[in-house]
């Protein structure tokens, strides 16, 4: 049944809209349309799991509340506490269903429930990051990162809750910080509109999207080649085989170009540190011989 709804769950948003760093609509739809299987677990989310769970124990402790570790599908969340919302799984089973529509889903990490809240029950989101480079904006006042914000939304908009309470840890710097997010009917139609849009067509139509890439493409076309087949030449496909192979030449001279100025900053910086609001050259970890060159004056 789920299948069939083809659900969408708040951490497909970023991605369907192109604002993830980490996916691409088409990785989405190939695993929404049953194409490719989930990602199994990786160390670095498990690493996530635990900071997540770390986090909401030290949001309950600094609001003074009991911290519900084990999720409850059943619980009514009435009295004072921060309840943990259920743990990630395949069949998106514990996420919570948009009572309009069925297919969109979510998983928030938590609610916050105060009884002298003025804003009700607030979500609660645990997020890690390397650094708050993506988390501020040009004069340094905190915001989330595109894919984030249309996230939370997501799960405001699913749950009909107004404000989320994200808590983010910088794994680099061990820097912790609180940024309270709004809910916007603006915005989340917006989402909405376009999130509908994409699933009709992709999902329930099976349009492939654009920009799929070759392992997708496998995905899609999986039957071995056989050797006899070919399609045959236009001047189309011969342009774009010629256009490939100009910009793997392109690719690998940009590479060796690169290489090269590289290795005369270096001599420049030799010693030093850097050339100041260019780059830094540095060790990237401790004990290793091995430098790495980086742009700006804030690296």
């Amino acid at each position: 049944m789920m299948r069939t709804l083809y659900p969408i769950g708040a951490s497909d948003i970023g991605a369907i809209l192109g604002l993830s760093p980490w996916q691409t609509p088409a990785q989405v739809w190939a695993r929404l349309s049953g194409l490719q299987p989930p990602s199994e677990s990786t160390p670095a989310m498990a690493r996530g799991n635990l900071i997540e769970r770390a986090l909401l124990w030290d949001v309950a402790d600094r609001e003074g509340v009991p911290y519900h570790s084990r999720f409850d599908p059943h619980a009514d969340r009435s009295a004072d506490g921060l309840y943990q919302g259920p743990p990630y799984s395949a069949d998106r089973s514990g996420s919570e269903a948009h009572p309009e529509f069925p297919w969109a889903l979510c998983r928030p990490d938590a609610w916050l429930v105060k009884k002298d809240n003025i804003f009700g029950t607030v979500l609660v989101e645990a997020k890690t990051a390397r650094s708050f480079r993506d988390w501020e904006d040009a004069d340094g006042n905190p915001i989330l990162p595109p894919s984030y914000y249309v996230q939370v939304q997501w799960q405001m908009f699913v749950t009909g809750h107004c404000r989320t309470q994200v808590e983010v840890f910088c794994t680099m710097t061990d820097e912790r910080r609180s940024i309270l997010v709004r809910g916007s009917g603006k915005h989340q139609q917006q989402i909405l509109d376009k999130v509908t849009a994409w699933r009709k067509r992709h999902l329930v139509d099976g349009e492939m999207p654009e920009n799929v890439t070759a392992d997708i493409i496998g995905l899609v076309y999986p039957k071995p080649r056989e050797p006899e087949t070919w399609v045959q030449p236009t001047d189309d496909l011969v342009g774009l085989a010629a256009e490939y192979c100009n910009a793997r030449a392109l690719e690998s001279q940009a590479k060796r170009d690169a290489e090269r100025i590289r290795d005369q900053l270096c001599l420049v910086i030799a010693d030093n540190t850097g050339i100041a609001g260019v780059c830094t050259w540095k060790a990237t970890k401790r004990g290793r011989q091995f430098r790495m060159l980086k742009g700006g004056d804030d690296e």
